[in-house]
């Protein structure tokens, strides 16, 4: 059975970097480990929604890592940050990429290109079935790549209007 990125993204999965292509194609489960500097969420609101979707609350660099694992027909990632893991969901659906976050669920269009993989946020629902504004997505980020040392990296960030940044995170993994 094709991984869930490579039933995504097909042939042009090749085109990224081959850290990536293992983190991705590697058979489940898996544990990667590395680092990452964390910001937190900066105003009281922006604190709670972050709470609610189970982000990370961490600042600063940190040692962390992930466990990915089979999920049904998709997957669960589980990024092992202090102070407690921040667990998500992620499947395929029409050729997007969902993921759940506590009650949210953001659906992903993936590109793939030499640097990596562009995580295009496209759809944002809550508990499921509620759509919410495509325009609320414009502050959120997601990339795969890799870094000078040929280390698997990543970069996210998740700002929303009124709530500013609910969290961002960025670093690197041991993918071998």
């Amino acid at each position: 059975m094709a991984s869930l990125f490579r039933q995504l993204l097909g042939n042009a999965l090749e085109r990224a970097p081959a850290p990536v292509r293992v983190l991705h194609e590697t058979a489940l489960p898996q544990r990667f480990e590395g680092q990452a500097q964390m910001r937190a969420a900066g105003s009281l609101l922006a604190r709670l929604a972050a709470r609610i979707a189970g982000l990370p609350r961490h600042e600063g660099r940190v040692s962390m890592a992930v466990t990915i694992e089979r999920d049904g027909e998709g997957e669960r990632w589980t990024r092992h940050f202090p102070p407690a893991p921040f667990v998500s969901r992620l499947w395929s659906r029409d050729g997007l990429l969902c993921e759940r976050l506590g009650p949210s669920e953001i659906r992903f269009r993936l590109h793939a290109d030499g640097a990596g993989i562009v995580w295009e946020p496209v759809a944002l629902r809550v508990f499921g079935v509620l759509p919410m504004p495509a325009l609320l997505l414009r502050g959120v980020r997601a990339r795969e790549g890799v870094d000078a040392q040929g280390r698997y990296t990543f970069e996210v960030e998740a700002s929303f209007p009124v709530l500013g940044s609910v969290a961002a995170y960025a670093g690197w993994l041991h993918v071998e």
